[in-house]
């Protein structure tokens, strides 16, 4: 992988923890664009700000090649800090190695979080919305997963304790909290987030707990948002009267509660192999294929849940415990490889709450054993790392 994208999502996740969230684990919503009457004043600089603020004359002129501040600045006379230059031109520039430029920039950077944060700060949306927190908690396992970082997966785990604790109230999920209170009737993207968060979580910690919840959520997309026309209510059946009931399809920034239905019940009947899941999804792809074909940019999230429809899809199946060392060896051959279509289960056989992919998969000799299946159709177990990569390259290769 790219290690400066991984850099952009650590800084990303960093912030995150440090200034978006609850004690008690959830997200909040957004800052405020201004503070002090004018929008941007928490975030902008100057140049003269960055010498007064940075001691080192040297270390300042980096950080102001590096993040493309000008004295004119980029707004209103002010910068935006970006990344205008990469480390090679760094490198050149200032005679510097690579790990020379990390280092002092890293100096640059605390020094310019130090001062931003005597600064009046803009003001906080500290509600936690569910759809929300649900992408974040994909977020969060899915770097978990990627980069076994053990502070994403608790960070992963608190908030989805947090929102199956705190958003359900009498078996009812609800849409938003906010000091300890929590409000509204979920909509379907409620449901939808926070059942593929917790999909994503299960594959990071393979706690059965979080797939059932995740299953749960399906469930309630089925019987209670189910369009008979094809597709999904963005309310559900018993939700209070409306005029019409909304529909929602287009993605925006954030993919539409019908693209995120579509995608769980997918992913869930993977897992299952049962139609129930498996039909409402196909039926939702083929109402929008002729619109998201006229206007494909509007409908990237449908474009993903279709490649999954059409497949192949891998399902990985590990028996075992997941704290033995050869099962993290068989799991983290999955986590290191980028496989859209793939879903991983894993846990003791006969564990209480494991897909039906898990059932009947018995360890070899004793010792965790992979199954890597089509369609429930799988290939011979295997307990070596080696073997399972191999038979995870054939089933990608495309026929000749």
């Amino acid at each position: 992988g790219d290690p400066q994208l991984l850099k952009i999502a650590e800084e990303t996740f960093a912030f995150m923890l440090r200034e978006m969230r609850d004690p008690r684990g959830g997200f909040y919503s957004s800052y405020d664009a201004d503070s002090e009457g004018e929008e941007g004043k928490y975030y902008v600089w100057s140049v003269d700000e960055i010498r007064q603020v940075i001691e080192d004359p040297q270390v300042a002129d980096l950080v102001i090649a590096a993040y493309g501040a000008t004295e004119e600045g980029n707004y209103e006379g002010h910068n935006i800090l970006h990344r205008a230059a990469d480390h090679g031109a760094l490198a050149k520039q200032f005679s510097l190695d690579s790990a020379d430029i990390e280092a002092r920039l890293a100096i640059g950077r605390k020094a310019l979080l130090e001062a931003r944060a005597e600064r009046v700060p803009p003001g906080l949306d500290n509600k936690v919305l569910t759809a929300w927190n649900g992408l974040t908690l994909i977020a969060l396992a899915e770097a978990a997963r990627a980069s076994h970082n053990e502070e994403y997966l608790a960070a992963a785990q608190q908030l989805a304790e947090f929102l199956l604790s705190s958003l359900v109230v009498d078996g009812r999920l609800l849409r938003s909290w906010r000091k300890g209170e929590a409000r509204y009737t979920a909509y379907l993207e409620d449901h939808a987030a926070l059942g593929l968060g917790l999909l994503a979580l299960y594959q990071a910690d393979f706690d059965p707990r979080w797939y059932r919840e995740a299953k749960r959520q399906a469930d309630e997309i089925v019987e209670a948002f189910t369009d008979p026309q094809g597709g999904f209510f963005d309310t559900r059946h018993d939700h209070e009267q409306l005029i019409a009931r909304p529909k929602s399809i287009q993605d925006s920034p954030t993919p539409s509660g019908n693209t995120l239905a579509v995608t769980l019940l997918l992913k869930i009947g993977a897992y299952e192999g049962e139609s129930r899941y498996i039909e409402p999804a196909e039926s939702a792809l083929r109402s929008m294929a002729k619109t998201a074909a006229q206007h494909p940019a509007a409908f990237a999230g449908w474009l993903n849940a279709l490649d999954f429809a059409i497949g192949p899809q891998l399902q990985l199946a590990i028996a075992g415990s997941p704290a033995d060392p050869n099962f993290k060896e068989l799991s983290s051959r999955a986590d290191t490889l980028f496989i859209p279509n793939l879903v991983v289960a894993g846990g003791e056989p006969g564990e209480e709450g494991q897909p039906m992919l898990m059932a009947d998969r018995t360890l070899r000799e004793g010792v965790p054993t992979a199954y890597l299946c089509q369609g429930f159709t799988c290939q011979l177990p295997t307990t070596k790392v080696d073997e399972l990569s191999r038979q995870m390259d054939e089933a990608l290769t495309p026929p000749a």
